[in-house]
């Protein structure tokens, strides 16, 4: 038997589901947002800092579970920070997907401007301006693919070493 949870989503967030799932999202090990949302279920945690944000949360994914899966994962209840970590995992996805996008397009050799390339990545996902702006697509792009950006060095390892008064 199926069960529909109803999660509160940003509206890109389910805009992006909808295109990715376009009759159902089930919760499912057999794609990326299922197996993160699985996770979260089964590992939620309360913070009171994230119910004050719950408010922009306008839109309501209808997520399909067994009833099974409904019991063992404490699906009555989610906590606002499961809500805020799962809208901020689709979120980073689809930044990262519009970065592989631009560069798919520069590497086919096409000559677009980068506005032309964020109407065409909007389009396709059916975004506008209310769901998420142009100038945040931009920007994560310039600060992610940002010429001579220094990556952070790993250290392996750190050596203390004090002297002992003789």
């Amino acid at each position: 038997m199926l069960l529909t949870v109803q999660i509160p989503v940003l509206p890109h967030v389910l805009k992006f589901i909808a295109k990715k799932h376009p009759k159902e999202f089930k919760l499912s090990r057999r794609h990326n947002e299922g197996k993160v949302l699985i996770h979260m279920l089964r590992n939620q945690q309360e913070d009171a800092r994230f119910d004050v944000a719950l408010e922009k949360y306008t839109g309501t994914l209808d997520v399909k579970i067994t009833l099974d899966r409904y019991k063992s994962r404490a699906c009555n209840k989610i906590t606002s920070r499961t809500i805020y970590d799962f809208n901020d995992f689709i979120d980073r996805i689809i930044k990262d997907e519009f970065i592989y996008y631009v560069d798919t397009l520069k590497e086919a050799g096409l000559e677009l401007t980068m506005d032309q390339m964020v109407d065409g990545f909007m389009g396709r996902y059916f975004f506008d301006e209310d769901d998420i702006t142009a100038f945040v697509l931009k920007q994560h792009y310039y600060r992610t693919k940002r010429p001579g950006r220094k990556k952070k060095k790993d250290i392996s390892a750190v050596v203390v070493s004090h002297k002992m008064a003789a």
